[in-house]
């Protein structure tokens, strides 16, 4: 189980050995898939595609720049510490890297929403052997987030 705790500089995320490199794994391969789609205008004109171009290319560059952030965040060495008598690993992050890791983690969440058909809260759907890890990704990230918001609120 995934704990978080504020402390004076940021929070301390604490992840079990056997849960950290899952986790990471997981936040990785799903970094990649669709985000949200952000619309200039509903009825283009010309100038209005090219200016739609201009937009995604933007928020692809945006998004490439969060995921080299993160990512450097989960291989930083000094980040991380292991603790043998808890077999669990503790993550130090500064509350800039809080909040990115914050915007990272609602970008991969709306990913997954959008993958899975952006289903309703109210909506039972029937969900396919396939979509299960990408259910159980959304669930865990808004886990994740929730504690970290906690923890810092």
């Amino acid at each position: 189980m995934i704990t978080v705790a504020k402390t004076v500089k940021g929070v301390l995320i604490t992840i079990p050995q056997d849960e950290k490199s899952p986790l990471l794994e997981m936040l990785i391969a799903t970094s990649n898939l669709p985000g949200r789609k952000h619309v200039i205008c509903q009825s283009p004109d010309k100038d209005d595609l090219e200016r739609q171009k201009l937009l995604e290319e933007c928020m692809q560059e945006q998004h490439r720049n969060n995921f080299r952030k993160i990512r450097y965040l989960m291989t930083d060495k000094t980040k991380w510490s292991f603790h043998a008598k808890s077999q669990t690993w503790h993550w130090k992050l500064n509350f800039e890297e809080v909040e990115e890791l914050l915007m990272f983690l609602n970008t991969i969440r709306i990913g997954l929403w959008i993958h899975l058909g952006s289903p309703e809260t109210t909506e039972v759907q029937a969900i396919s052997i396939e979509q299960l890890p990408l259910l159980g990704g959304l669930h865990l990230i808004g886990v994740i987030q929730e504690e970290i918001l906690n923890a810092i609120d």
